[in-house]
Protein backbone atom coordinates (compact mmCIF):
# COMPACT_ATOMS: atom_id res chain seq x y z
CA UNK A 1 0.00 0.00 0.00
CA UNK A 2 1.19 3.47 -0.83
CA UNK A 3 0.40 6.43 1.44
CA UNK A 4 0.89 9.84 -0.13
CA UNK A 5 -0.25 13.42 -0.06
CA UNK A 6 -3.30 13.95 -2.24
CA UNK A 7 -3.03 16.11 -5.33
CA UNK A 8 -5.69 18.27 -6.96
CA UNK A 9 -5.96 15.67 -9.73
CA UNK A 10 -7.17 13.08 -7.19
CA UNK A 11 -10.38 15.05 -6.59
CA UNK A 12 -11.98 13.88 -9.85
CA UNK A 13 -11.65 10.21 -8.83
CA UNK A 14 -12.88 11.06 -5.35
CA UNK A 15 -15.97 12.75 -6.80
CA UNK A 16 -16.97 9.53 -8.57
CA UNK A 17 -17.18 7.78 -5.17
CA UNK A 18 -19.93 10.11 -3.88
CA UNK A 19 -23.06 9.18 -5.79
CA UNK A 20 -25.94 10.97 -4.10
CA UNK A 21 -26.93 13.69 -1.65
CA UNK A 22 -27.02 11.37 1.37
CA UNK A 23 -23.57 9.95 0.65
CA UNK A 24 -22.24 13.47 0.21
CA UNK A 25 -23.69 14.58 3.55
CA UNK A 26 -22.32 11.52 5.36
CA UNK A 27 -18.89 11.92 3.76
CA UNK A 28 -18.38 15.66 3.98
CA UNK A 29 -21.07 17.24 6.12
CA UNK A 30 -23.30 20.13 5.21
CA UNK A 31 -20.63 22.44 3.77
CA UNK A 32 -20.25 20.39 0.59
CA UNK A 33 -22.98 20.59 -2.01
CA UNK A 34 -24.18 17.74 -4.21
CA UNK A 35 -23.78 17.27 -7.09
CA UNK A 36 -20.08 17.75 -6.55
CA UNK A 37 -18.50 20.32 -8.80
CA UNK A 38 -14.74 20.10 -9.31
CA UNK A 39 -13.96 23.83 -9.34
CA UNK A 40 -15.69 24.41 -5.99
CA UNK A 41 -14.92 21.07 -4.27
CA UNK A 42 -11.38 22.03 -3.24
CA UNK A 43 -12.72 25.14 -1.48
CA UNK A 44 -15.62 23.30 0.12
CA UNK A 45 -13.37 20.64 1.67
CA UNK A 46 -10.51 23.03 2.53
CA UNK A 47 -8.26 20.94 0.26
CA UNK A 48 -4.52 21.38 0.35
CA UNK A 49 -1.92 18.74 -0.50
CA UNK A 50 -0.56 19.24 3.03
CA UNK A 51 -3.86 18.24 4.70
CA UNK A 52 -5.16 15.53 2.38
CA UNK A 53 -3.93 11.98 2.01
CA UNK A 54 -4.49 9.08 -0.35
CA UNK A 55 -4.21 5.37 0.24
CA UNK A 56 -3.25 3.71 -3.04
CA UNK A 57 -2.84 0.16 -4.22
CA UNK A 58 -1.12 -0.66 -7.50
CA UNK A 59 -1.18 3.02 -8.42
CA UNK A 60 -4.94 3.40 -7.91
CA UNK A 61 -6.44 5.53 -5.15
CA UNK A 62 -8.48 3.32 -2.81
CA UNK A 63 -8.96 5.71 0.12
CA UNK A 64 -8.88 9.40 0.99
CA UNK A 65 -8.87 11.43 4.19
CA UNK A 66 -7.88 14.77 5.61
CA UNK A 67 -6.16 15.85 8.80
CA UNK A 68 -7.22 19.36 9.78
CA UNK A 69 -5.93 21.45 12.69
CA UNK A 70 -8.97 22.48 14.71
CA UNK A 71 -7.11 23.46 17.89
CA UNK A 72 -3.41 23.68 18.77
CA UNK A 73 -3.21 20.09 20.00
CA UNK A 74 -6.08 18.50 18.05
CA UNK A 75 -5.84 16.69 14.72
CA UNK A 76 -9.33 16.45 13.23
CA UNK A 77 -9.82 13.59 10.78
CA UNK A 78 -12.23 14.62 8.05
CA UNK A 79 -13.79 13.21 4.91
CA UNK A 80 -12.54 9.66 5.25
CA UNK A 81 -13.75 7.54 2.36
CA UNK A 82 -12.93 4.26 0.65
CA UNK A 83 -13.74 3.49 -2.98
CA UNK A 84 -17.28 2.03 -3.03
CA UNK A 85 -16.32 -1.26 -4.68
CA UNK A 86 -13.65 -1.88 -2.02
CA UNK A 87 -15.68 -1.23 1.12
CA UNK A 88 -15.85 -4.09 3.57
CA UNK A 89 -12.37 -5.40 2.64
CA UNK A 90 -10.29 -3.77 5.38
CA UNK A 91 -9.23 -0.64 3.54
CA UNK A 92 -11.03 1.60 6.05
CA UNK A 93 -8.90 0.19 8.87
CA UNK A 94 -5.71 0.69 6.87
CA UNK A 95 -6.80 4.25 6.04
CA UNK A 96 -7.40 4.98 9.74
CA UNK A 97 -4.07 3.40 10.75
CA UNK A 98 -2.20 5.52 8.20
CA UNK A 99 -3.98 8.69 9.32
CA UNK A 100 -3.20 7.97 12.97
CA UNK A 101 0.46 7.29 12.16
CA UNK A 102 0.63 10.53 10.18
CA UNK A 103 -0.94 12.59 12.96
CA UNK A 104 1.42 11.01 15.51
CA UNK A 105 4.42 12.34 13.57
CA UNK A 106 3.43 15.87 14.58
CA UNK A 107 4.51 16.18 18.23
CA UNK A 108 2.10 19.02 19.01
CA UNK A 109 -0.95 16.89 18.24
CA UNK A 110 -2.18 15.18 21.42
CA UNK A 111 -5.60 13.94 20.34
CA UNK A 112 -7.42 13.01 17.16
CA UNK A 113 -11.11 13.70 16.65
CA UNK A 114 -13.61 12.87 13.96
CA UNK A 115 -17.31 13.23 13.30
CA UNK A 116 -19.52 10.36 12.23
CA UNK A 117 -23.23 10.18 11.63
CA UNK A 118 -25.00 8.27 14.39
CA UNK A 119 -26.75 6.19 11.72
CA UNK A 120 -23.40 5.06 10.25
CA UNK A 121 -22.92 2.07 12.54
CA UNK A 122 -20.31 0.42 10.32
CA UNK A 123 -18.03 3.46 10.53
CA UNK A 124 -18.64 3.83 14.26
CA UNK A 125 -17.62 0.20 14.82
CA UNK A 126 -14.42 0.77 12.84
CA UNK A 127 -13.54 3.91 14.79
CA UNK A 128 -14.17 2.12 18.11
CA UNK A 129 -11.78 -0.65 17.00
CA UNK A 130 -9.24 2.06 16.18
CA UNK A 131 -9.44 3.39 19.75
CA UNK A 132 -11.82 6.31 19.26
CA UNK A 133 -14.45 6.90 21.92
CA UNK A 134 -17.70 8.86 21.61
CA UNK A 135 -17.90 12.20 23.40
CA UNK A 136 -21.15 13.45 24.87
CA UNK A 137 -21.60 17.10 23.99
CA UNK A 138 -24.26 19.47 25.16
CA UNK A 139 -26.95 20.23 22.62
CA UNK A 140 -26.37 23.49 20.80
CA UNK A 141 -27.49 25.25 17.67
CA UNK A 142 -24.03 24.72 16.15
CA UNK A 143 -23.98 20.95 16.71
CA UNK A 144 -25.90 18.58 14.46
CA UNK A 145 -27.70 16.10 16.76
CA UNK A 146 -27.29 13.40 14.10
CA UNK A 147 -23.50 13.62 14.28
CA UNK A 148 -21.33 11.97 16.93
CA UNK A 149 -17.92 13.35 17.89
CA UNK A 150 -15.30 10.69 18.61
CA UNK A 151 -11.86 11.21 20.15
CA UNK A 152 -8.70 9.25 20.89
CA UNK A 153 -5.31 10.01 22.35
CA UNK A 154 -2.44 9.98 19.86
CA UNK A 155 0.22 9.02 22.39
CA UNK A 156 0.01 6.52 25.24
CA UNK A 157 0.53 9.17 27.89
CA UNK A 158 -2.33 11.35 26.56
CA UNK A 159 -5.85 10.83 27.80
CA UNK A 160 -8.93 12.02 25.95
CA UNK A 161 -10.51 15.10 27.51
Amino acid sequence: MEWRNAQAGDLAALMSWVRDTRQCLHWAGGKVHFPLHLPRLADEIEFMPTNAWCLCEKGEMVGFGQILRRAPSRAHFARLIVAPELRGHGYGAVLCEKMLATAMRWPDYEIATLNVFRSNLVAQALYLRMGFQPVDLADSEQRDPHVLLMVRALHDDDAPP
